[in-house]
């Protein structure tokens, strides 16, 4: 059952009409509801420039390009590998690759496989770059689970495109790729807190196993394959402290426990600890502490 009240406001010359519909919706075995409780905030005007189909090649040397506007593909098929930036990413099927305004390119396939791909590129703007860098750490997002979805839209798009002569074409167009655009960010965000969650944890885990070590987090996020900035960055935010801090912080822990319950000497305890630098080590324990080594022995002495 629905109930309708219409309200007619009238100013000057103006006409406008608030429409409210409130529905009485009841569920049954034949008809279901879904009611959209959230409104659209995102209001990103897309121009799509152009699309297309491609079977990438084998050929590691083909020259790369770079282009003013935004390009976003989706590999329908096959393995291969691209490279941006001078930087090589392996890609396989169900991949999206969004190549940001003006970074160098190209992509290859990886024998005996052939990559096929989707793409189309949008004119940019500066809200649409910060929603995807916000939202993205990189330029690949697997979407394997949803590959049915975007293959459907990716085709939808690259067949309306050819479609000039019909009406509306472009406004198709353009829906479909503000549709696709939407659906990475949502996608993006409903895994962020996810990958949040597991890098700082692989973070944490990888210092507190090796904390007693000469630790260099170049080489900790090497391993881990993390960006120093992205992964520093994300570390102080969910933790409260950086990577250093955190990794000093449990040094002097364990350098109180060694002083209050061994008898090594305080260059001894400096080492194990990582510090090849006495004199070092007891300016960061008496900066964390608040008194020198020595002077929290006695104190726990006594």
């Amino acid at each position: 059952m629905y109930k309708f009240v219409i309200i007619l406001v009238q100013k000057n010359t103006n006409m406008c009409y608030i429409i409210y519909m409130k529905m009485h919706l009841k569920d049954s075995a034949e008809r279901r509801h879904y009611i959209v409780k959230r409104y659209d905030t995102v209001d990103t005007k897309i121009q799509t420039l152009y699309a297309g189909e491609f079977k990438a090649s084998s050929d590691k040397n083909n020259p790369s390009h770079s282009h003013t506007f935004l390009e976003i593909m989706f590999v329908s098929s096959g393995n291969g590998q691209i490279k941006i930036d001078k930087k090589i990413y392996d890609v396989q099927m169900g991949d999206l690759i969004i190549y940001y305004p003006k970074q160098q390119h190209v992509e290859w396939s990886v024998k005996p496989s052939v990559m096929s791909a989707l793409f189309f590129s949008v004119k940019p703007n500066s809200q649409l770059k910060l929603m995807f860098k916000t939202a993205l750490p990189g330029n690949i997002v697997h979407v394997q689970n949803e590959y049915r979805d975007y293959y459907s839209l990716f085709g939808l798009l690259v067949k309306e495109a050819k479609n000039e002569d019909k009406n509306y074409f472009d406004k198709v167009v353009n829906c479909l790729a503000k549709t696709i655009i939407l659906k990475i960010l949502q996608h993006s965000s409903v895994n962020e807190a996810k990958e949040t969650n597991d890098t700082v944890n692989r973070i944490k885990d990888y210092i507190d196993e090796h904390y007693l070590e000469d630790l260099s987090l170049i080489d900790l996020y090497k391993k881990l394959y993390i960006s120093e900035f992205y992964g520093s960055r994300l570390f102080k935010q969910y933790i409260g402290t950086t990577p250093v801090s955190y990794i000093i912080s449990k040094r002097m822990r364990e350098a109180q426990n060694m002083l209050s319950n061994t008898d090594e000497t305080i260059t001894s305890i400096a080492y194990k600890l990582g510090y090849k630098d006495i004199y070092y080590f007891t300016k960061i324990f008496k900066k964390e502490v608040g008194v020198s080594p020595s002077a929290y022995r006695k104190s726990i002495n006594h």
